[in-house]
């Protein structure tokens, strides 16, 4: 009975191991939310590539988001360096699709309230640090599971005033019918 109980415990622990070391693995491999951003999105953004995922910090909490086509995408929107980034009501939100070999925008069905500014600082009170932002990706084809590449766009904030200067964070979000 003692030996069953060893053979058991030991299993269990092995088994705990290999589901902590896939669980890091996993994690590690998400960190990964820098890939190359190909030159015709970059263009079509007017935004270059060193600005991209500098600044902010997309996420998108699976507790906020069913992954479903017909409903809205919740994103965390970080601030990650010490500049202050201002976004319009919207969000700056830009959304494409990859389809028959080039990337291909798609609307935003969500609806914002007119007018008014979301200001996120990193050395901010807790409220102007994180932000929460939502989209709703119009698809051609909402039964095909998809990618959608997500951009909010907002300025650099400087001396009390909005800036020329443009930043963004982007996220890849997958939905499945």
């Amino acid at each position: 009975m003692m030996k069953n109980n060893t053979r058991i415990g030991g299993l269990i622990v092995r088994v705990g191991k290999s589901i902590w070391l896939t669980m890091f693995l996993l994690s590690i491999s998400g960190c990964k939310n820098k890939p190359v951003i190909p030159e015709e999105l970059l263009s079509t953004l007017g935004i270059p590539a060193s600005e991209i995922n500098t600044r902010l910090r997309l996420t998108a909490p699976d507790s906020l988001n069913t992954h479903k086509p017909e409903d809205i995408i919740t994103l965390t929107v970080e601030a990650i360096s010490d500049d202050q980034v201002i976004f319009p009501n919207d969000f700056g939100a830009r959304m494409f699709i990859y389809e028959s070999s080039k990337w291909i925008e798609v609307k935003n069905f969500m609806g914002y309230p007119p007018g008014g500014t979301f200001l996120l600082s990193k050395t901010a009170d807790p409220f102007h640090r994180q932000l929460l932002a939502s989209v709703s990706p119009i698809l051609s084809d909402p039964g095909k599971a998809t990618t959608v590449r997500i951009f909010l766009i907002g300025n650099i904030y400087r001396n009390g005033k909005a800036t020329d200067e443009k930043t963004s964070g982007y996220i890849d979000f997958n939905l499945i019918p």
